[in-house]
């Protein structure tokens, strides 16, 4: 469902966040430990060290015999990561202000509410993705057209383009699935992914119907 492939794109990229922090912050540790031992006119010494090891040999591991400088570099890293996760978190904090089309705002794209062309109202049910009417039935919608608009139509006539979120007819017509779509307080409607966030109205959604390739172009 939706919301599934939406948690795992997060997921995702959560990990891959971590996996090139960690190497980012061992890169940095191992630059400022070749720097000290430069310094220090060491660095034939190291050499000599790693080359009598049986397995691989950094420059943290030679420098650490020396305790002052664990304890130094260290603090240096703790500082860097606690920036480095700050900038990271206000930067995401602030990608998840969320409007709807009436301007009322949200913590999760997931509770915005939705619209359709005659004004009836929808919410997204949590479980499924699909939209809950003003009478508090599950429908079979869970897209909206390229006006925001809830689209009468099911899943089976719609099919699933290269681009998440992003779907088609036979007519070429373009069809948004609801948790990749919100509003901004200037009332303006994006659609988003874990890559990109984009205002609709500044881009073109061209699909390919025989074989579902989709670009966006920019107007």
């Amino acid at each position: 469902m939706a919301i599934n492939d939406l948690m795992k794109e997060e997921l995702i990229l959560q990990l891959l966040y971590t996996f090139f922090s960690i190497i980012i912050i061992f890169t940095v540790e191992e630059i400022i430990c070749f720097v000290i031992i430069k310094k220090r006119g060491e660095l034939e010494n190291f050499k000599e060290y790693k080359a009598k090891q049986k397995k691989p040999y950094f420059h943290s591991q030679y420098l650490y015999q020396n305790k002052k400088y664990l304890f130094a570099i260290k603090f240096t890293l703790i500082v860097f990561v606690l920036l480095r996760a700050f900038v990271f978190d206000a930067n995401y904090l602030d990608s998840k202000t969320y409007y709807d089309v009436n301007g009322y705002i949200y913590n999760n794209s997931i509770d915005i509410l939705f619209y359709d062309e005659a004004g009836e109202c929808y919410s997204i049910d949590k479980e499924t993705g699909y939209f809950i009417d003003s009478d508090n039935n599950l429908t079979d919608k869970c897209y909206v057209d390229v006006s925001g608009n809830v689209a009468d139509t099911g899943q089976s006539a719609l099919y699933i383009s290269s681009i998440p979120g992003v779907s088609y007819n036979l007519n070429g017509e373009i069809y948004f699935t609801n948790t990749y779509i919100y509003w901004d307080k200037d009332s303006r409607m994006h659609y988003f992914n874990s890559h990109k966030d984009i205002i609709v109205d500044d881009y073109t959604f061209v699909v390919d119907i025989k074989t579902g390739d989709c670009s966006i172009k920019e107007k």
